[in-house]
């Protein structure tokens, strides 16, 4: 909901999800397909609560697990860590 609000991004939920820039999509289970399996129940509700405007990413626009060595996104300030996956700004 970050990217859409933010104007940096394309302008809807599925335009950010489905977005490709420059042969790189944005999320790793669009490219691998992971995106196409069934959602658990833990997925759900924080889809439900994104979209009734639950932020606790502190208007993170990226985010990655901890394993990342791509040092572009290294670069980006933190805003806050759940067990492996950082958020970024």
């Amino acid at each position: 909901m970050n990217r859409v609000k933010s104007g940096l991004f394309a302008p809807t939920i599925s335009g950010v999800i489905n977005q490709n820039i420059n042969g790189y999509y944005q999320f790793t289970p669009v490219e691998n397909g992971w995106i196409k399996r069934a959602a658990n129940e833990e997925c759900i509700k924080a889809a439900k609560e994104a979209l009734s405007g639950v932020d606790t990413t502190n208007g993170a626009l990226f985010y990655y697990d901890d394993s990342t060595t791509n040092q572009w996104i290294l670069s980006k300030p933190v805003s806050v860590k759940y067990g492996r996956m950082i958020f970024a700004y």
